[in-house]
């Protein structure tokens, strides 16, 4: 009678990354995370976040991807970046075989849940300034009341002059916040009659951003808004930003805290933005670090992903095609259909966001 292998039947049990990360690693592993550490705290939007991100790469030889119609330049070893509206960006290593034969792609997002303002957000009440926002993401609203926030400002004015500015990420800076009902007032309203995701509403998340009114010896001394029109002096004689120019101004609140390790044994890093920032900078260390590759390699920093992925940055657009579109004409000088089609079809994609590679 012919005997049969069996083999003993055994559930998976994951292991400790700890244990087995080789000890010839793990200095590595201490210099990833420190530069990690400055990233995250450097980078809280997506502006931010692709300028730093470019003046790396433009150290280490990444020139802007040609535009169309530019001819044949890139060979095997070239290395490549194309900025999209300065909220998206692509970096590849050009391949030894031709990109006909595909890209090998890895994808992840710049974007992270936040808090941005309103269009004409200014207004005052109860003698307070404040900003009207709504969240952008999924967020668990009631954790952004009480903390410091800090603004990031992007505004363009009508001379076409931009104007940007960091507000409570420096020592000395103020911060702002949203305030919330003390315990002991808001127990039955917010404890008892609300559930955890309506302890603070959507249209609760207006940012305090002064209270000390214009001295009333001010041509403003009859306004019902002396606090807000504080304010407003503020932001002309300091950022030389006036009212109209907040209504078309990017204005974002994020946590204003920084990066720190967590733990007795640092062993953990605790910052804003680690959805999804974390792959960004595994995406961006691993494209940085590709020489010579066989296939076209392509890291690619995607915008929208927390709203569905849309708009013109976002997975679902055009612009992954546009970059493969500009890197065959790029490599070869091929515009056509099929040759596109080609790069497209044998392109394959992982996901750096997700456990499940798709």
């Amino acid at each position: 009678m012919k005997k049969t292998n069996q083999q003993k039947v055994q559930a998976f049990k994951p292991t400790s990354a700890w244990d087995k990360l080789p000890k010839s690693e793990q200095p590595l592993l201490e210099k990833r995370s420190k530069e990690y550490i400055d990233f995250i705290g450097a980078c809280k939007t997506e502006r931010e976040t692709i300028a730093y991100l470019k003046k790396i790469a433009d150290k280490a030889g990444f020139k802007i991807l040609p535009d169309f119609g530019k001819g044949k330049k890139l060979k095997a070893g070239s290395k490549v970046m194309f900025i999209n509206k300065n909220r998206a960006m692509a970096m590849a290593v050009i391949g030894k075989r031709s990109i006909n034969e595909g890209l090998r792609i890895v994808g992840a997002h710049l974007d992270v849940p936040r808090l941005d303002a309103k269009s004409m957000p200014l207004y005052e009440k109860q003698d307070m300034a404040l900003f009207k926002t709504h969240y952008y993401g999924g967020i668990k609203k009631y954790q952004w009341a009480t903390i410091p926030l800090s603004l990031h400002i992007f505004a363009l004015d009508k001379d076409g002059i931009i104007h940007t500015s960091v507000i409570g990420e420096k020592p000395g800076d103020p911060v702002f916040t949203i305030s919330d009902i003390a315990p002991h007032v808001g127990h039955k309203t917010q404890m008892d009659q609300r559930k955890a995701g309506e302890a603070i509403t959507g249209e609760e998340l207006n940012i305090i951003v002064g209270s000390r009114p214009l001295e009333k010896d001010n041509d403003a001394q009859e306004s019902k808004d002396r606090v807000k029109l504080a304010v407003l002096q503020h932001l002309y004689k300091e950022y030389n930003l006036t009212e109209e120019d907040l209504g078309w101004a990017e204005i974002r609140a994020v946590p204003a805290f920084k990066p720190a390790e967590i733990g007795f044994d640092k062993a953990i890093i605790g910052a804003y933005g680690h959805d999804d920032r974390a792959c960004v900078y595994a995406a961006f260390q691993a494209i940085m670090e590709v020489k010579n590759p066989e296939h076209t390699s392509c890291a690619i920093f995607f915008d929208k992903e927390e709203v569905g992925s849309a708009g013109p940055n976002g997975a679902q657009s055009d612009m992954v095609i546009d970059i493969i579109t500009r890197l065959v004409e790029a490599t070869s000088g091929e515009t056509s259909y099929a040759a596109i089609r080609n790069a497209v079809s044998n392109t394959q994609v992982i996901s750096a966001d997700t456990n499940a590679p798709i």
